[in-house]
């Protein structure tokens, strides 16, 4: 965990993931005393596996917000903050900003030298921007309109349509990748795996956004690993579908006459999960930025 900074009662100067209108604002929004305040501080913006990293020995400026919390929730709102970023990735400093000339606390990058981090062409930060969500949702989309929209029939190995089964598992894959992704920016970078499929699970934005597009009939598939554990798909407890498609990411194909099946789950999953996830950002991006 990321220990606080030395001073919690400066304000937190935010320029990534608790910006207001980013993925991880709500986690600290209650904990605000005043308003937010948009802020400039000088410095270099670089990203370095989609995270937004501070460098205070750049000439430009970088765009954020203010944020201070009250008086009587500032360790929480920090311990939240802490609780969010990796300790390996950022470290406390303060800094003045240039926009309002105030001192604030900031999360700087460590390592910069170290995993090819890259100069953002922008000064201002935003999970949208990541090219998953720019341009992969976007291919993805695109196979799934043309290739998942027709069931799979029933057939002998040899005349299976693997291309077309293919092409869709790549397609599942890759929104995985986007929701992969989107769980850093909301829950954490640092959580493992099976943490980020938990909280996806508990979050009442999937809940909504599932529920409208979940199957009437009840579904389930057993873990490749471990037959005897199951995920289901039921709308009766859509709290389980982050970990239902989450298996059908994991699972291997079968030959044989489970192949259809196979590509039938794996096209139903395409179908209701792109349905929701798009709805979840959709909902989102309509709060200002």
């Amino acid at each position: 965990m990321l220990s606080l900074p030395q001073d919690i009662e400066l304000p937190f100067f935010a320029y990534g993931a608790f910006k207001p209108g980013e993925l991880a604002y709500t986690q600290i929004e209650r904990f605000l005393g005043d308003q937010a305040v948009q802020a400039l501080a000088k410095g270099r913006l670089l990203i370095r596996d989609g995270l937004p990293l501070f460098d205070d020995e750049g000439s430009g400026s970088i765009s954020g917000w203010l944020l201070t919390f009250s008086a009587e929730n500032c360790r929480i709102g920090y311990e939240a903050i802490c609780n969010f970023e990796p300790k390996a990735i950022y470290f406390w400093e303060k800094t003045t900003l240039s926009s309002p000339p105030v001192v604030a606390n900031v999360l700087k990058g460590k390592m910069l030298t170290k995993g090819r981090p890259q100069d953002f062409e922008k000064d201002s930060w935003s999970f949208d921007l990541d090219p998953v969500f720019q341009y992969g949702l976007k291919a993805v989309e695109e196979i799934s309109n043309q290739l998942g929209q027709e069931s799979f029939a029933a057939a002998p190995p040899e005349s299976f349509d693997w291309p077309r089964f293919f092409r869709l598992q790549m397609a599942y894959l890759l929104l995985w990748s986007a929701i992969e992704r989107f769980a850093s920016f909301a829950y954490g970078p640092g959580l493992r795996p099976e943490q980020k499929i938990i909280c996806l699970g508990a979050d009442i934005r999937f809940i909504s956004a599932i529920e409208k597009h979940l199957p009437s009939e009840s579904q389930e598939v057993s873990d490749s690993r471990d037959p005897s554990k199951k995920s289901h798909l039921d709308l009766a407890h859509p709290e389980e579908a982050a970990d239902y498609f989450y298996q059908v990411r994991c699972n291997l194909s079968h030959r044989g006459k489970g192949a259809w099946l196979d590509g039938e789950i794996v096209r139903e999953s395409l179908l209701i999960l792109l349905g929701a996830f798009k709805e979840m950002l959709s909902s989102h991006k309509s709060i200002p930025k």
